[in-house]
């Protein structure tokens, strides 16, 4: 084998977390790191445990098995996901509590990993940053799913470790911020292919109902002129224009919600009150069933699940 074949096959030591003076190392892929166990014990009990084990000796074991004198532990975990956790515990300004910025793969890799390994500090830091990212709160929420600019089928790859470390209340939000790309786009992402096949429907789903949604009209146009209206012509034209418009009014009422200036232009005041008062009330239904269109419990049951998760100690 070649010089070159061989550097490509061999392990590659990590040379931000290769420490001199550390006791253990662990492979992930292709990757090797030296790292302090007594440090890892005290972050994490699953660690904890794995060490409590007394390892064979050396002469058991094989030279195959140490590195340096060090003890050698496969883990089967991508490398990328072992490089930001490790780093996200050996070195403190990796990966900062909000309001620092940090891309959707760190934080799927530290999400994954910190619930995997129970690391309190680092998961409730993730989840802290998820919060910030996928509010489960209605304006925000729809207005950032029209915003051309924050589309990224990126995004996708945080579902998964949301699913498994039970971050339940961010999905139906991560899922709304991509119903406006291209479904092929979505079919096309690594991070689609690698989802299991029951989250995969589960959005195809959500997805389908919520443009089915956006092409239904408005209850609330064929109530006009209201009860209380000052100029039924006027508003009777009103009217027809916002049913031969509707579609460009749901749009416009998720990007950047109506308000009453705007539909008094059209409509005296009491008829925009109605359609205001009204629009709420269809956009609230619709946003209500994004969890359960996603086989989820409702934003209630989500929000309290949100607030139950209390604030780990950082171990010293």
């Amino acid at each position: 084998m070649s010089q070159s074949a061989q550097e490509i096959t061999e392990p590659q030591r990590v040379p931000d977390l290769w420490f001199d003076d550390a006791d253990v190392v662990f492979q992930a892929g292709q990757k090797l790191f030296r790292v302090h166990r007594g440090i890892l014990c005290a972050r994490s009990p699953i660690f904890r445990d794995m060490f409590s084990i007394p390892p064979p000796d050396q002469e058991a074991m094989g030279a195959g098995s140490t590195i340096d004198g060090c003890c050698l532990i496969n883990l089967p975990d991508a490398q990328q996901d072992v490089y930001c956790f490790f780093l996200a515990i050996f070195d403190a300004s990796f990966f900062e509590p909000p309001p620092s910025v940090h891309s959707i793969s760190i934080l799927a890799s530290i999400l994954r990993m910190s619930h995997k390994y129970d690391v309190g500090f680092l998961r409730y830091r993730a989840i802290s940053h998820l919060n910030r990212l996928f509010p489960p709160h209605m304006v925000p929420s729809f207005i950032k799913s029209n915003n051309v600019s924050n589309l990224r089928t990126t995004v996708l790859e945080i579902i998964e470790p949301a699913y498994t470390a039970n971050v339940r209340w961010i999905i139906p939000t991560v899922f709304l911020s991509t119903v406006q790309i291209k479904l092929e786009e979505i079919f096309e992402s690594q991070h689609w292919n690698v989802l299991p096949t029951a989250i995969q429907q589960a959005y195809l789903r959500f997805r389908e109902i919520y443009l089915l949604d956006r092409e239904r009209m408005p209850r609330w146009i064929v109530f006009l002129p209201s009860k209380q209206c000052a100029y039924p012509a006027q508003c009777q034209m009103a009217a027809r224009s916002y049913m031969v418009g509707y579609r460009q009014l749901i749009e416009k009422s998720e990007k950047k919600m109506l308000t009453r200036r705007e539909l008094e232009v059209r409509s005296c005041p009491h008829c925009a009150s109605y359609i205001l008062a009204q629009a709420t009330v269809e956009l609230k239904e619709r946003w209500n069933g994004f969890p359960i269109n996603l086989g989820l419990p409702n934003w209630q049951t989500l929000r309290k699940e949100k607030s139950d998760l209390g604030k780990p100690t950082i171990p010293t």
